[in-house]
């Protein structure tokens, strides 16, 4: 993490180490399976032609999708996600897309997981941000997970940085429902 609440900009990355973690373990479950396909092919298997083939298109299947995390994750590691924090808001940049949101914007931040390693710090939107964005079909937006903090340190980090220099004021309430809130 680069830079404090104090002084401006705060910018966290995601971590290298932890991507290239996760890359090999997309690595090895996908040259398992092809260890796996080897062996299939010559050992014969008996038994029904139909779970022959339902084995085949299942280990095939599952082959394309470990080699695809594989590859999804070096793209990641060549280019990491980066999320900038400042008096404006926050900026979050990833591969695909980069996302703008004032402090106002965001109700709170919080973080959910099956495991420390794999918890993604999540936010709900505000209800005056709905409302002045009704395409948006859901309040509740996802920052990822393998940044160079645990996600419990970012979403606390996230939630004091809205208190910081979010207000309570919403800039634009064009329903009168600010009360609401």
């Amino acid at each position: 993490m680069d830079g404090s609440l104090d002084g401006r900009p705060v910018v966290i990355r995601q971590s290298r180490l932890r991507l290239s973690l996760q890359f090999g373990l997309w690595l090895a479950l996908a040259l398992g399976l092809v260890l796996v396909l080897q062996v299939r092919q010559t050992v014969p298997l008996h038994g029904p032609d139909i779970g022959k083939a339902f084995t085949a298109v299942l280990l095939y299947g599952a082959l394309f999708v470990f080699t695809s995390l594989a590859v999804f994750t070096v793209m990641m590691l060549l280019n990491p996600a980066v999320l900038s924090l400042g008096p404006g808001g926050l900026t979050f940049k990833s591969m695909w897309s980069t996302v703008q949101l004032a402090w106002n914007d965001i109700d709170h931040f919080y973080v959910r997981g099956t495991s420390r390693s794999r918890e993604v710090v999540f936010y709900n939107l505000s209800q005056w941000y709905l409302w002045e964005h009704p395409h948006r079909r859901s309040p509740l937006g996802s920052l990822g997970a393998n940044w160079e903090m645990a996600a419990s340190e970012l979403s606390d980090l996230l939630n004091r940085a809205k208190a910081r220099w979010g207000d309570d004021l919403v800039p634009h309430d064009p329903h009168g429902t600010a009360a609401a809130r």
